[in-house]
């Protein structure tokens, strides 16, 4: 039922006496978005390859990278990925390292190297470039910095 038709229903004068009623609470609104499952569809799992040798020898304590989000065809270097302007366009950053570089072999043929999977909150186009839609990681790349 619509808000003025709740305010017809119930014989108000005001709309703002039946939005006074109809109020929602934060936890009834919270519980609203857990109900339509809100969290799960705005959130995705990526692959992250963590360099231990760097992060053991001191090299990642002095700025060098040590976690690496794999995007497919590279990997993003940005220890901050999830909140990354350049994020799922990673092309245009320098902490991109493109999956066919000498950098990127060495990373997957590393044995210190472990993998892990972290859940970051994407948008729709964000998740259609995930799943591999060539069209969607087109439109994050032509996408203005939000800088």
């Amino acid at each position: 039922m619509s808000l003025l038709a709740l305010k017809e229903w119930l014989g108000h004068r005001c709309l703002s006496s039946t939005q006074w009623y109809a109020a929602v609470s934060p936890a009834r609104l919270t519980q609203a978005y857990v109900d339509a499952r809100y969290f799960e569809r705005n959130v995705a799992v990526v692959q992250v390859l963590l360099d231990r040798a760097a992060i053991e020898s001191g090299a990642a304590s002095k700025g060098e990278s040590y976690k690496f989000v794999h995007l497919g065809h590279g990997y993003c270097a940005n220890p901050y990925w999830a909140q990354c302007q350049h994020r799922m366009a990673c092309q245009r950053c320098d902490f991109y390292v493109p999956g066919d570089s000498t950098r990127a072999q060495a990373l997957e043929a590393s044995s210190h190297n472990q993998r892990l999977l972290e859940q970051i909150p994407v948008t729709e186009t964000e998740r259609k470039a995930l799943a591999g839609d060539q069209a969607a990681l087109q439109q994050l790349i032509a996408a203005p910095s939000n800088a």
